[in-house]
């Protein structure tokens, strides 16, 4: 037939609507149940795939605009628009499960008719899997793929009608909404979901692992082969160029095609387009090919997988992962050996590059190079990572950890440790002074308590763990070290009687204490003091120790002093800075805030000059104003209060109350915080440094009262005259303060 189009796809119209919730093939009702399972059936026999969808037509142009039409409708000229839906009309019960229009039904019933056709689109809105997982949106679709004839030869289901605007005629756009089943082979499944029309993400995932396992299945099926190879060729090309929103999901099941298929050039091309590292089993198979076929088939993939992590610990983990992968698989196979040498050279090549160019490293990254100590050699250690650790001063969060890592290593006999010794004093001495506390996200090794920061959970590490284990990857992207990490660098110079280290680095923390943000208090220095004891139990570390009565010394009257603060002054007097804007009235006002007797002020005055006051000047805490309604004009009580004082006041014996629970957290035996603390236990305990001479205790003369407070309440009159019960009113009093001079 001329003009004749094969379809790629064929859709069939479902006879009830669902909505994309319901859009699933355990949901569908009545026949179109029966008929989608018999299609299902036939389609996995043959090599098809069955899709569910809902279908959207748009339909606008021109129509009639007349105020009465011959379909029904009632429609007056004007200039404002209207909307109509099908459900309003015909009174359908539901819109989800609406059968379609009987013939007998009129074609428009009584929506406007489209006389000059302007626009039409049909698209696949939503696409789904059998079990209503989404695959892809948005689809544009062509009439001649819909199975029945005049599907659209119904009333639309709803209209946007826009009338007569003088410029322009009368318009209206028709909506069809409808439910269908998809059917097309399995092949061209990929090339239908990233329709040109598609911007948004899809799901190529199900199609994909469909595509694969029939490969696996039928091994020697070259047909299946160049299928699926076709498949993943297309949708890299449309990933590069049309750039797609495709998943990294997406791509994980790209590279696992590119080994059914034995691909590399599909691999390297997927894994360049991954945001991050590969899973680990995706890297476990590479090394495993890479053992069977050689490392030279699969050298341009090996590279795109190590390369493409943006870090130095993940490219690091991608490159023990395939090894640990390629040796599953080393026998006796003379081949393979000599694989095996080759990938070793070719990962050491890798270690040695980054080493000379990387900079963004992390602590994550310190047990994974103190691994490549055991494979290369002590002399990897002096000449080379050594120096790379001092490379990067600025980043205390990993060379602490790799110092800590170390020592740990020489504690265990992975390394001499006259080695490990020298040079982790060499590497601690010339870091110290690059030491800094940054305010950052909390450790995941910690977990918060009251408002003032992290306890630490000790010991950080699971028992037993191995030197790699005890610091596992984490998602946090600190460069600061955590309060954990600091102690036990401590206590490991402590241990190995570098006093003068140690000194160094407890001198390094006080200084820093002096100008970090103070809520670095409660996530970094308070959890560093917490933890140092048990470190000091644990390695027989004498508590009496002069370094370490500085450092708790010193770092506890910081946080004193920098967060919880000294006591608010209480004012001494009532009088307060000016506030008036130069005007007479507030000259006045200026007079009454100047005086430091007077507490009450009454203006008498027109509306708008007391609102000078309420709306501009005396909008803030320490000031209470009334309005007396007697006589006219009203008069504006203005009343000084110590609001804001209190307020301050009490927010800092909040931060007492925390500070103490704090303090008292840090050992759970009072003896060893006073021997940590020595003579300076009772002054910090008691907060003696931060409170007003006054409160620190009784007056000193025995019997003495209390001062008398600048306020007391009494009943206050109403503007009758009569005094109301509970009411409060403050008075002036005049004080005299004896005990100064």
């Amino acid at each position: 037939m001329s003009g004749y189009r094969e379809p790629e796809k064929l859709v069939y119209i479902l006879g009830h609507k669902y909505t994309d919730a319901n859009l699933r093939l355990s949901h569908l009702k009545g026949r179109d149940r029966a008929k989608a399972d018999q299609l299902n059936t036939v389609c996995k026999d043959a090599g098809f795939c069955l899709l569910l969808a809902n279908l959207e037509r748009e339909r606008s142009g021109g129509c009639e605009d007349g105020s009465e039409d011959d379909w029904g409708g009632s429609w007056s000229y004007g200039y404002s628009g209207h909307r109509r839906d099908r459900e309003a009309v015909t009174d359908s019960s539901s819109h989800e499960d609406e059968e379609f229009a009987s013939d007998e039904e009129s074609e428009y019933g009584e929506f406007h008719p489209i006389i000059d056709v302007i626009d039409e689109t049909l698209r696949l809105s939503t696409v789904v899997q059998n079990d209503g997982s989404p695959m892809a949106k948005d689809i544009t679709l062509d009439e001649e793929d819909i199975i029945q004839s005049n599907s659209f030869k119904r009333a639309p289901d709803n209209e946007d009608y826009e009338g007569y605007t003088g410029n322009e005629g009368t318009t209206t756009t028709h909506y069809y909404r409808s439910s269908c089943l998809v059917i097309m082979p399995r092949e061209d499944i990929v090339k239908f979901l990233i329709n040109p029309s598609t911007t948004k993400t899809v799901n190529l995932q199900p199609a994909l692992e469909g595509l694969i396992e029939q490969v696996r299945v039928s091994t020697d099926d070259q047909a299946s082969k160049s299928e699926l190879a076709r498949a993943c060729k297309y949708i890299i090309e449309k990933q590069q160029t049309a750039k797609l929103n495709i998943s990294d999901a997406n791509l994980v099941v790209l590279a696992d095609a590119a080994f059914a298929i034995r691909r590399p050039s599909i691999f390297e091309s997927a894994a360049s387009c991954i945001r991050g590292m590969l899973p680990v089993e995706v890297l476990k198979e590479l090394g495993a090919v890479i053992a069977w076929d050689g490392l030279k088939v699969w050298q341009a993939a090996f590279d795109a997988a190590t390369d493409s992590p943006k870090n130095m610990h993940q490219r690091l983990r991608a490159l023990c992962i395939i090894e640990d992968g390629f040796k599953l698989h080393v026998h006796e196979d003379r081949t393979v050996a000599s694989n095996l040498r080759q990938l070793e050279d070719l990962i050491r090549a890798k270690v040695e590059s980054m080493l000379s160019s990387e900079a963004d490293v992390g602590s994550d990254a310190a047990s994974l190079l103190l691994d490549r100590v055991q494979n290369y050699g002590e002399s990897f250690l002096a000449q080379r990572l050594l120096p790379f650790v001092k490379c990067h001063g600025a980043k205390p969060q990993f060379w602490v950890s790799f110092l800590n890592q170390i020592f740990q290593a020489g504690q265990e006999s992975y390394y001499q440790p006259s080695l490990v010794a020298n040079a982790f004093q060499d590497a601690l001495d010339g870091l110290v002074p690059n030491l800094r506390i940054e305010d950052e996200k909390m450790n995941p090794a910690t977990q918060g308590y009251g408002n003032y920061g992290p306890v630490p959970r000790w010991p950080p590490w699971p028992p037993n763990a191995s030197i790699s284990d005890r610091l596992q990857p984490s998602s946090a992207t600190n460069t600061t070290p955590s309060g954990i990490e600091l102690a036990v660098l401590i206590g490991n110079c402590e241990s190995q009687g570098l006093k003068s280290s140690s000194k160094m680095l407890i001198d390094k923390l006080v200084s820093v204490a002096d100008t970090v943000d103070p809520s670095v208090f409660g996530s970094t220095l308070l959890p560093m003091l917490t933890t140092l004891p048990k470190i000091a139990l644990s390695k027989d570390i004498a508590l009496r120790n002069h370094s370490f009565q500085t450092l708790f010394q010193q770092i506890l009257n910081r946080y004193l002093h920098r967060y919880v603060l000294t006591e608010p002054e209480e004012p001494k007097d009532w009088s307060m800075a000016p506030k008036g804007c130069g005007c007479n009235d507030c000259k006045e006002l200026d007079g009454f805030l100047a005086n430091a007797t007077k507490q009450t002020w009454h203006f008498k005055a027109a509306e708008h000059r007391r609102k000078h006051f309420e709306n501009r000047i005396l909008r803030g805490s320490d000031f209470r104003l009334d309005t007396e309604r007697s006589g006219s004009p009203l008069t504006l009580v203005v009343t000084k209060t110590r609001t804001q004082w209190q307020r301050d006041h009490r927010e800092w014996q909040k931060r007492c109350s925390n500070a103490t629970q704090s303090m008292n957290a840090i050992c759970d035996e009072k003896n060893v915080l006073e021997d940590l603390l020595g003579d300076q236990y009772r002054m910090i305990m008691n907060l003696e440094g931060i409170k007003r001479q006054s409160r620190l205790g009784s007056v000193a003369m025995t019997g003495a009262k209390r001062k008398a407070p600048l306020t007391e309440t009494i009943q206050q009159p109403t503007k009758r005259g009569k005094y109301e019960k509970g009411a409060e009113h403050v008075l002036s009093v005049d004080i005299i303060d004896l005990e100064s001079e």
